[in-house]
């Protein structure tokens, strides 16, 4: 080595390594730095276990409760009393009847439930060539069962945060309320890890495809008679969420992409991981924002403070957008929404 290279081992005395140097530290010192080291490590780890518990606490508690809803510990009990079948065979429960309501077009029921292998032959094992689309919390595939009927298979992420298991619970909650502007369930599966919701096929695709993607897929614009329809349509869902007898359904998420159409041009309301539930007592709840931009009343993004009327005010502007033909949120236009564009006019 070079005599001016840095020395890391030295025998002479007068080594700063040297314990009786000034610039040593003393075995006592060494012993309380280490003894504080492991408190401070006790302590972490004792805070992180602590939340820990609170999180698995309060997600045992969103997950029991739910009004006249069936949860998902109900959903594995039903599945622990099921009898074992074949591998790939679809697994059906009867009828699960909830609770009466009255009302035209309705009914609260959910089918069945179906095995995860069954779920995985009718997508040709979750085939990408089967995607339809890709939302936070999952993937939804086209599926064919064995008689023909087409479906789609929306497979939640394999990890499911609280909010997650929320939206999984929501979707069967609402669903379980059949309605035709509403789309319906067929069925669900909760196996595991693995958390998938079946629902019925829309043939021609989302609103936000027909209005504004109709170039890019070589089809026709929609015309004056077709949005007027669907108008009409997603009116009439939405005031069946807002009427229940028992209680009423905020959707917090009414935009273009959540209106599916049938062949026949017929809409019904979709994705409802963002329900709220109000009772008749509730005017407005207060409750942490939710919702896609452009399409959110500025009385809930300002206070918070959800209604029903926040599920007016998104539905005026898909009114907006069949009429104008515009996307709510166009980058070009200085960040305005539609509605800001519109009002001048």
């Amino acid at each position: 080595m070079a005599a001016d290279s840095p020395t890391l081992f030295s025998s002479s005395p007068n080594s700063t390594l040297d314990h009786a140097g000034h610039h040593g530290l003393s075995a006592p010192a060494i012993a309380g730095i280490v003894v504080a080291v492991v408190l401070v490590i006790c302590v972490v780890v004792a805070v992180f276990c602590y939340f820990q518990r609170r999180k698995k606490k309060r997600l045992e508690m969103l997950v029991r409760t739910g009004k006249g809803m069936q949860t998902l510990e109900a959903s594995r009990q039903l599945a622990n009393r099921m009898q074992p079948t074949e591998a790939g065979n679809a697994v059906r429960q009867p009828t699960i009847q909830l609770h009466n309501i009255e009302a035209g077009n309705c009914s609260s029921r959910v089918e069945g439930e179906f095995s995860f292998g069954f779920l995985q032959e009718v997508t040709q094992n979750f085939s990408e060539q089967n995607l339809l689309g890709e939302g936070a919390f999952g993937k939804v595939y086209r599926g064919k069962f064995p008689d023909g009927t087409e479906v789609a298979v929306e497979r939640l992420n394999l990890i499911l945060d609280v909010a997650g298991l929320m939206v999984f619970q929501a979707e069967l909650s609402i669903l379980k309320m059949t309605h035709r502007h509403l789309v319906s369930v067929i069925g669900f599966c909760n196996q595991g890890v693995e958390h998938l919701i079946v629902y019925e096929f829309m043939e021609s695709g989302t609103l936000h495809q027909k209005l504004f993607e109709w170039i890019d897929t070589g089809g026709n614009p929609m015309s004056w008679d077709e949005r007027i329809v669907v108008a009409l349509d997603v009116a009439k869902g939405l005031h069946y969420l807002h009427s229940l007898s028992r209680e009423a359904f905020v959707h917090r998420d009414v935009k273009c992409k959540n209106i599916l159409l049938d062949r026949d041009m017929k809409a019904k309301i979709s994705d409802y991981g963002l329900v709220k539930a109000m009772t008749d007592d509730e005017k407005s709840v207060v409750t942490k924002l939710a919702g896609t931009r452009g399409y959110l009343a500025p009385e809930y993004a300002m206070t918070g403070h959800l209604s029903i009327k926040a599920d007016v005010y998104a539905f005026g502007i898909v009114l907006l957008e069949l009429i104008t033909g515009q996307t709510t949120v166009d980058d070009g236009q200085a960040g305005k929404n539609l509605a800001m564009r519109f009002r001048p006019v």
